[in-house]
C-alpha cells in the first residue's frame, strides 16, 4: 500500500545494460538511471532481472545522458510497454510495474 506521496529520488541506483539486459542488485531503488552498453550513443533494453521482484514493485528509468538513447523494446524479452519506448533525452523516464515475471509500463513521457 502506498500513502502520501512517493520518492523515488531517495533511493537512486546507476546501473549499466549488458548485453540487452538490465540487472538489478544492491539497494531496492526506486529510481533507476540507466547507461548504454560501453557508453555506446544507443542501446535496447530487452529485459529486466531482479531475483528479489515481487508483484507490485514498481520502479523508473530513465537515461543517463542525452547523448545516449536508450530503447525500451516492447515483448522482446519481459517488457511489456505497449511500443517500443526511446528515452533519448536526460528528461525521458518509464515507469514499470513488475507482475508475475514481467515488467509492465503505465505513465510514459518523452520530455525532448
Amino acid at each position: 500500500m502506498v500513502s502520501g506521496r512517493p520518492n523515488f529520488v531517495r533511493h537512486v541506483s546507476t546501473l549499466s545494460i549488458a548485453g540487452g539486459v538490465l540487472t538489478l542488485t544492491g539497494t531496492r531503488a526506486g529510481l533507476y538511471v540507466i547507461d548504454t552498453e560501453g557508453a555506446a550513443a544507443t542501446d535496447d533494453l530487452d529485459t529486466i532481472t531482479d531475483a528479489d521482484a515481487f508483484d507490485g514493485d514498481t520502479i523508473v528509468l530513465k537515461t543517463s545522458s542525452s547523448s545516449r538513447d536508450v530503447t525500451i523494446k516492447n515483448g522482446t524479452g519481459n517488457i511489456n510497454a505497449g511500443a517500443d519506448r526511446v528515452l533519448n533525452s536526460g528528461s525521458d523516464q518509464i515507469m514499470l510495474m513488475y507482475f508475475g515475471g514481467t515488467w509492465y509500463a503505465f505513465p510514459y513521457a518523452d520530455n525532448t
